[in-house]
């Protein structure tokens, strides 16, 4: 979930388009995805603490290039120290990913387009 709310975020056709599909193999339902989309949009995915927390630190993380005080408590309360640093590097490796694909124009193969379907970018 923490993948696919950096390509959310930064509205990465290929990364979202791929990793719904890999996603799946996880375990990830359709309810996730629109958890993603909500807590995104400011709206209460009602998610467990833990997740909410995760996708919380990676939205600050993407968006303000750092995490509040209040989130890294936050995050703590359900993760180890390690883990944390985790979250961290893999939103960072995914952010840079976004930049990677954006900078080479990687279009999105069609057999991923109709997953786009399944989280529609916020329009501005």
């Amino acid at each position: 979930m923490v993948i696919l709310q950096v390509g959310y975020l930064l509205k990465n056709e290929y990364e979202v388009s791929h990793h719904i599909k890999i996603s799946r193999g996880f375990g990830v339902a359709n309810a996730d995805l629109r958890a993603i989309m909500d807590e995104t949009a400011g709206r209460d995915a009602r998610l467990p603490p833990s997740e909410a927390a995760a996708l919380r630190a990676t939205r600050e993380m993407v968006q303000d290039r750092r995490l509040s005080k209040q989130t890294t408590a936050d995050v703590l309360a359900h993760f180890t120290p390690e883990l944390l640093v985790e979250l961290v590097l893999i939103a960072g490796f995914y952010a840079f990913a976004d930049l990677f694909l954006g900078t080479l124009c990687v279009d999105v193969e069609d057999s991923f387009k109709p997953y786009l379907a399944e989280m529609p970018f916020e329009r501005a």
